[in-house]
């Protein structure tokens, strides 16, 4: 979760010295959310 926090804040970041496009950020933050879907998945619903 760690990791999440920190890719996101470097990316934020370039994304505003114009060095990231912003169809990046949205790329990474979708997959993001489908990695931790997938894992709540698995964890809580395969029972």
């Amino acid at each position: 979760m760690l990791l999440v926090a920190f890719a996101t804040a470097v990316l934020s970041r370039q994304m505003i010295n114009y060095k990231v496009e912003g169809k990046l950020m949205a790329q990474t933050y979708l997959a993001t959310v489908i990695t931790f879907a997938g894992l709540y998945f698995m964890i809580y619903r395969i029972e």
